[in-house]
């Protein structure tokens, strides 16, 4: 934390372009006293395009300290960015259940490379972010999954508000967690059928989709406007592309 307070003890405001966009929202959130219904006049987009989770975090914070926006950006902002290496931490530890080797990793990653202590440069907070915060799901599936059926609720409410979460924070880190997960789950699944250890292969299923489930229906008055103006809009225009570049080559 001190390493990434020392990288910007010198700026008057967070870096960057992406910060601009980030000040503007967290304003509006102070503003309203909620996510904004639109950007205008300041951005012609329509709000369900961007994630606006981590824009709340700053505006609450901001409203707690009673700290100016660049202020808060700049604290919050890096106050993640060195929260990586706790993130970084959970999910090795998870996958290799040895506690020494999340220890090596978050070591590596608080100190050793550019990234994610670079992004400061870039005010890439959002996806920073939704990176924090994916390993916490990872790490509540699988402890929802081991679990004994009493705790088993407890965990998948706490694993679908989790999901909720990485959905307002960032769209491409939920994609990211929802690609991992499937990977990690079925070749657990394929193991389990092979070992014929159905009533495993059952509570795998139903945690997960119970997890989903329980997320989108927190999400939902966010969700229908992202799934009706920004996903299914994207893809038509993909298979419209798709569909014509394949008529061109067969022509």
């Amino acid at each position: 934390l001190a390493a990434r307070f020392a990288m910007v003890r010198d700026l008057a405001a967070p870096a960057w372009v992406d910060s601009i966009h980030h000040g503007l929202i967290t304003r509006l959130i102070l503003e309203q006293g909620a996510f904004p219904t639109t950007y205008l006049p300041y951005l012609a987009v329509d709000p369900h395009v961007y994630h606006p989770g981590f824009h709340s975090i700053v505006a609450m914070f901001s409203w707690l300290t009673s700290l100016d926006i660049g202020n808060s950006l700049s604290i919050a902002g890096q106050t993640i960015n060195a929260a990586a290496v706790l993130a970084v931490f959970l999910f090795t530890k998870t996958q290799t259940q040895d506690s020494r080797a999340g220890l090596i990793a978050a070591l590596i990653t608080g100190f050793l490379p550019p990234m994610p202590a670079y992004l400061a440069s870039w005010g890439r907070f959002t996806p920073l972010a939704g990176l924090v915060i994916l390993p916490t799901l990872v790490a509540l599936l699988h402890r929802a999954i081991q679990a004994k059926q009493h705790d088993r609720l407890r965990l998948v409410v706490a694993s679908s508000l989790v999901a909720a979460g990485l959905f307002l924070v960032h769209y491409r880190v939920l994609a990211f967690a929802i690609l991992l997960i499937i990977v990690i789950y079925l070749i657990r699944v394929a193991a389990q059928i092979l070992r014929r250890q159905n009533t495993a292969i059952k509570i795998n299923l139903l945690t997960i989709g119970f997890t989903g489930a329980l997320a989108s229906l927190v999400t939902l008055p966010w969700l229908l406007p992202f799934l009706r103006s920004i996903l299914l809009p994207r893809i038509a225009t993909a298979a419209t592309v798709t569909a014509s570049a394949s008529s061109m080559r067969n022509g």
